[in-house]
């Protein structure tokens, strides 16, 4: 790692083996309430197939228990920013955060930083975490915190593969970075586990292991020293963990990248890494359903999760959560695509979580529109995703100052709120663009660049549709689909 750090004193003092019963009581873990009474299956269609055999739905709706909060975008919250975000976790059945850094490192300048009044030399230190334990321990929020974020591990990841580094290098730089996550993680048990017990309850792995090619689907003496390499950085903080609290789970969220490796290969890459792995009984497996950036995988996520909960069925006492991902690329998700990724991912867990409440769903994220979290709370109040469509758009056009003609929509309603408007070319399922709503705005024009009949309909934050209102456009360019 650059050689930011090289020797750490030896604190490991191993405790009696019978204090590691006592990480069962991370068994223990309230919060993923139960909703209302489902009454329907998933609308997944061929999602939900013949991998879900075996796995039926939950009677009661599953919700999110919690989210992860990425603290530089947190950091900076004041006293009453904290009182709200707890607040609405809260209103909407959530008590878990998950934290992925306390600390980190730049890796371009190898600058260390951190949260909290540290000791550690060449840490620039600030003292935001006091805040952020005192509002969750106020609100009964349960943080799971990383102690140590170090982007590098993203291209040291399995050292060699696609990278100029070697299976050393890369054996080297995790055996560095758990002792320096170790150290940091001793301060902040330090700090704040006493006084905030209810608050600080486990940790995370910012190392987010994911399928790269080379240990998935391969075979040999190189994938095994990684699994390897990858098992000692586990094992390196676990052990830690241990010696400091058994009762404090610890929690790690891979993501996959489907055109890597399939389905099963993955999972057992997962089987043969546990099997190294030092878990505890309640520590926590909590994949990334990976649906954020490619929605239209969303038709194979119940193989990867079957997978998923294949592997972590191995290991004893492991248990086994999803990250749903509530984003879509650029934009927020609609609830009728996350009501779906709920729906399949659980069958297969006991928990789900999302990346990220505060920066895709909360009410009081700067540009984030209230209508995303308020169509969340009409859900998770009733029991059942808003299905009323929004009344249909008025539409005109006219040519603007330019010259151009300018499709212009208005006057759509809806009980909780429009989203945005999707708009069709030459056909009613030819979709051009879709627009949507901002923070405190709402788009109300569309300049087309073909001349062409055009539909424009409403949707809400449930995805519900309007009526299409059809209009014919003369003027900038012909339709080369005509």
């Amino acid at each position: 790692m650059k050689g930011f750090f090289r020797t750490a004193g030896n604190y490991r003092l191993r405790l009696p083996a019978l204090l590691l019963a006592l990480a069962m009581t991370a068994t223990m873990l309230g919060g993923c309430r139960e909703g209302k009474t489902t009454s329907s299956s998933s609308g997944a269609g061929s999602a939900v197939s013949d991998y879900t055999e075996g796995y039926p739905l939950p009677e009661k709706q599953r919700f999110f228990c919690g989210s992860f909060v990425q603290y530089w975008y947190a950091s900076g919250w004041s006293e009453g920013r904290w009182e709200k975000e707890m607040q609405n976790m809260v209103d909407n059945g959530m008590d878990i955060l998950i934290v992925p850094c306390a600390a980190s490192r730049d890796e371009n300048t190898d600058a260390l930083t951190c949260y909290y009044p540290s000791r550690i030399e060449g840490m620039q230190s600030g003292n935001s975490l006091e805040i952020l334990f005192e509002k969750c321990e106020k609100y009964g929020i349960k943080v799971f915190l990383a102690p140590f974020a170090d982007n590098e591990w993203y291209s040291m990841d399995y050292g060699w593969v696609g990278h100029d580094s070697t299976d050393d290098a890369y054996g080297q730089w995790m055996k560095e970075h758990a002792a320096m996550s170790n150290l940091i993680a001793t301060e902040l048990y330090t700090l704040y586990k006493a006084k905030y017990p209810n608050a600080f309850y486990g940790w995370y792995f910012s190392d987010e292991v994911w399928n790269m090619e080379g240990i998935c689907g391969e075979t040999g003496e190189r994938r095994e020293n990684t699994l390897d390499i990858l098992a000692s950085g586990f094992n390196g903080v676990l052990d830690h963990y241990t010696e400091l609290d058994p009762s404090m789970p610890f929690l790690f969220s891979p993501f996959c990248n489907r055109s890597y490796s399939t389905a099963e290969e993955y999972k057992q890459m997962w089987i043969d890494l546990f099997a190294r792995v030092r878990f505890r009984e309640g520590d926590i497996f909590c994949p990334q359903d990976s649906i954020g950036g490619h929605p239209d995988e969303i038709d194979v996520l119940a193989e990867w999760v079957r997978g998923y909960r294949e592997a972590a069925d191995t290991k004893p006492g492991l248990r086994f959560w999803m990250n749903n991902e509530n984003f879509a690329g650029e934009y927020h998700a609609l609830l009728d695509r996350l009501k779906e990724q709920i729906d399949i991912t659980s069958r297969f867990c006991e928990a789900n979580v999302t990346f990220s409440w505060q920066h895709h769903y909360s009410p009081y994220h700067e540009k984030v529109n209230k209508g995303y979290e308020a169509t969340y709370h009409d859900w998770y109040v009733n029991g059942k995703l808003d299905s009323e469509p929004p009344s249909p758009p008025t539409v005109t056009a006219a040519q603007n100052d330019d010259g151009k003609w300018q499709i212009n929509f208005s006057g759509a309603a809806d009980n909780i709120g429009v989203a945005g408007f999707n708009i069709y070319r030459g056909t009613d399922t030819n979709l051009a663009t879709s627009v949507r709503a901002g923070r405190n705005t709402m788009p109300n024009k569309y300049i087309p660049q073909f001349s062409a009949v055009y539909y424009i309909e409403a949707f809400d934050f449930a995805g519900n549709r309007s009526e299409k209102v059809a209009i014919e456009v003369q003027g900038n360019e012909d339709d080369p689909l005509e």
